[in-house]
């Protein structure tokens, strides 16, 4: 771990700027966004459609940001130090963020949007982690094309939430 922090020490610029996640960001600004819209429609479509825009534009903004840590603490060991960073401290700075946009924006629904949505931040942290261990969703060095990650999602998915019985 201590490696991993002073990467981010040394070297911000090519972490978070070179190797941006842009396929972290496009997919979480996406499925974030369509919480954000079923969970603000019965404020009005007006509402609903600020909610997905405020959304989709603070996650493509930091979304890249946060599957760039995950990526690289993808790589730290022990496994479970990594985990614990991923599965509680970066969803937490992640939705405090979600939360201050949102109320400042007067997302209508806020506290109903913010739950769904911290539930989905929590699995897909935890699922990008595991993913980018297995070497799909990353960005850089050792990269694989979009559509060949997405080809290899139904597995990923499959082993990441039934793999578990198998031990």
């Amino acid at each position: 771990m201590r490696d991993a922090l002073r990467r981010i020490g040394d070297h911000p610029v090519q972490l978070f700027v070179r190797q941006w996640n842009w396929k972290a960001a496009a997919l979480s600004a996406i499925l974030r966004a369509m919480v954000f819209y079923f969970t603000n429609r019965s404020a009005g479509a007006r509402a609903a459609w600020t909610a997905v825009g405020v959304e989709f534009a603070y996650r493509i903004a930091t979304s890249g940001f946060f599957g760039s840590l995950i990526q690289l603490l993808s790589r730290v060991e022990p496994r479970w130090v990594s985990m614990t960073a991923v599965l509680l401290v970066l969803p937490a700075l992640s939705q405090g963020l979600d939360a201050l946009v949102h109320w400042w924006q007067g997302t209508p629904r806020l506290s109903v949007s913010l739950l769904f949505a911290t539930l989905i931040t929590v699995w897909a942290s935890l699922f990008n982690w595991y993913a980018m261990r297995k070497g799909t969703f990353v960005v850089g060095v050792g990269q694989k094309g979009f559509g060949d990650d997405m080809r290899s999602l139904p597995r990923l998915l499959w082993q990441f939430t039934f793999g578990w019985m198998k031990r």
